[in-house]
């Protein structure tokens, strides 16, 4: 449920906007979504040979045949009511693009069951018991013209019926952990209101939805700045936690607290959004007596493309009990396994390719990589450090996933890895389709000075990130659009689903090849050699050229010394090798040689450098 204030807050649209008149609501919205098969329920026919579907049924017991397919099987019925002045036809497509947006991630499971929407005249809430024929009964506060309370609270209250809020609710356990639910159910009001804002921006089903867009933005940020939302400085999560936890067992509504997770929790999903999928696998067992327990059966329930994720969210509360380091004997032993903190298909990934296909040789053994995407990389480090074979787990430490240490919001830091060296180094730039209006970066800055422009990035709290909040220290209008695989962030600016690109020239070398892409900017204090004619950040008299990313490879702190020299002389020599040569210089990527001790010297050096420029930028 929202608080009264919360909604509230929210800001009409223009009065051009949304018109919505009185009347009678009743419409089929639907969306493909499923859920891990549930008892039987009051009309709600359940397969008895278990192939687990199961058919919503009519009144007089008839499956009902209606759907449609801009929402993909979901039934919402919205009861008459005093709904201030609502049209039904904007209602209807502003809870159907909502279902859209979050139910397009629960693909090929056994649909829900219909949703019956009514007003309450006091505040949102999903309740516990199912209708007559088994629906489920929501009830919203909103009313009126405005299109963004319709969006935060169905959201939110729609988060419910996805994670399986009605298993075991009578249990204490179970109310005692509802404050997760809560806080992930706020974060998809907030992503709800950022994602439909970015959709109806490029293409809305009416033009007073797009016109609505620009402030379903706002809202969102503004809730987002709020101060009670935000860590002490100085403090992680579990740090936090440590305090907070009693509390929050003992009430689910405590919002100031619940939002605070809910922040820190959003741009997971942001750079991921089919992590949605895994909330289906939440409350599926009966409660535990903790939180870490509620936590570890979610992990448990879940398939393997969710588990290193949530492994990542279950690290953020909770300090890692790493493995012990094996002792001593031939090395390596059996295969090496590089895993990348990004997604297939983007530079980390191509140079830990290219990388284990150098290594092979030189250390006898067949070298694997795995790709662990999220938390801006943090998710696969995440991994690495949980290995059970530590001395044979490596993992690619990449500059702007260290940026996103400064924040201090999980337990990550450099002390926790051992780095082999500097793989990789390079200034970062600014990209724009080849059609774009925004000929040069003048253009763009000019553009950015009157409305938000959108910017793909690689993730929240990273270089990136950073990037363009010293930029909008200076007064320009840029939004974050993280994705957590680099094809998607490449995409998102060719389909000109966003206004540019913020990535390594290496990385989108093929695209820049091809002529789809071209450079605004490079992030330095000069010229980068390969291209002449792109300016450099400080020629605009802004001072952002000391945050370049680099790419290294390292090993969980403790790995005995002897296995990690083993390690250093065979990424030197690979390194040396002509065959390297040629494909760091082709990506735009060589990198000085540094020593491993100097290496961990620069991790820590831009660590306090991203500290200190997030300490002067305003809160």
């Amino acid at each position: 449920m929202i608080s009264d204030d919360q909604w509230r807050s929210i800001p009409s649209i223009d009065q051009a906007s949304v018109q919505m008149t009185p009347m009678l609501l009743n419409i089929a919205v639907t969306a493909m979504l499923t859920l891990p098969a549930e008892p039987a329920q009051t009309g709600v026919a359940v397969d008895k040979a278990g192939s687990g579907q199961a058919a919503a049924r009519q009144p007089g017991g008839q499956a009902n045949p209606r759907a449609d397919p801009r929402a993909g099987g979901l039934m919402i019925r919205v009861a008459a009511g005093d709904w201030g002045g609502g049209d039904p036809q904007t209602i209807r497509l502003v809870l159907e693009a909502v279902a859209a947006e979050m139910l397009s991630r629960f693909s090929g499971r056994e649909p829900l069951a219909p949703i019956h929407v009514s007003r309450s005249p006091v505040r949102p809430v999903t309740l516990f018991e199912r209708g007559p024929h088994g629906e489920y009964r929501i009830e919203l506060n909103a009313s009126g013209r405005d299109a963004a309370p319709y969006i935060y609270e169905f959201a939110h209250e729609l988060c419910h019926v996805l994670s399986n809020y009605e298993r075991h609710h009578h249990a204490a356990a179970a109310r005692s952990q509802q404050w997760f639910e809560e806080a992930l159910c706020e974060v998809a009001s907030l992503y709800s209101l950022k994602a439909l804002a970015n959709r109806w921006q490029r293409s809305a089903p009416t033009a007073e939805l797009a016109a609505a867009a620009p402030g379903l933005l706002e809202t969102a940020r503004r809730f987002q700045q709020e101060a009670h939302r935000r860590l002490p400085t100085g403090t992680t999560l579990a740090g936090w936690y440590a305090l907070a936890g009693a509390r929050l067992g003992a009430s689910a509504y405590d919002r100031n607290r619940n939002e605070v997770v809910a922040n820190l929790l959003l741009p997971l999903f942001e750079e991921n959004p089919e992590l949605w999928g895994a909330i289906s696998f939440l409350n599926l067992q009966a409660p535990g007596s903790s939180f870490r327990d509620y936590l570890q059966s979610w992990l448990d329930n879940a398939p393997p493309r969710y588990k290193d994720v949530i492994r990542y969210t279950i690290s953020l509360f909770f300090r890692r009990e790493a493995p012990p380091v094996a002792p001593g004997g031939d090395y390596p032993s059996r295969p090496l396994q590089i895993i990348v903190t990004f997604g297939p298909g983007g530079g980390a990934d191509g140079m830990a390719r290219k990388l284990a296909e150098l290594l092979e040789p030189q250390v006898g053994m067949p070298v694997l990589v795995e790709n662990v995407a999220g938390a801006s990389g943090n998710a696969g480090l995440t991994k690495a450090l949980l290995s059970s074979d530590p001395e044979h787990t490596l993992v690619t430490l990449i500059a702007l996933t260290a940026a996103a240490w400064a924040d201090g919001v999980g337990t990550i830091g450099a002390s926790d890895f051992t780095i082999l060296g500097i793989v990789q180094q390079s200034p970062s730039m600014l990209f724009v389709r080849a059609d774009s209006p925004l000929a040069d970066f003048e253009q763009f800055l000019a553009a950015a000075a009157r409305r938000r422009l959108s910017v793909a990035t690689s993730g929240r709290g990273t270089l990136d990130d950073l990037t363009l909040a010293l930029l909008g220290s200076h007064g320009y209008l840029l939004q974050n659009a993280p994705f957590a695989l680099p094809r998607q962030r490449y995409q998102a600016t060719l389909d000109g689903r966003t206004d540019a690109l913020f990535e390594e020239p290496g990385d989108v070398a093929g695209h820049l090849a091809a002529g789809a892409l071209r450079p605004l900017v490079v992030f330095a204090g000069h010229r980068h050699a390969a291209f002449p004619a792109i300016p450099a950040i400080v020629e605009f008299g802004l001072a952002i050229d000391d945050l370049p990313n680099f790419r290294s490879l390292a090993v969980r702190a403790g790995v005995a010394a002897d296995k990690v020299e083993i390690l250093n002389r065979a990424i030197d020599t690979a390194l040396r090798s002509d065959e390297w040569q040629h494909y760091c210089a082709r990506t735009f990527s060589c990198a000085s040689a540094v020593t491993p001790t100097e290496a961990a010297a620069r991790v820590r050096r831009l660590v306090d450098r991203v500290g200190a420029h997030r300490a002067r930028l305003p809160r």
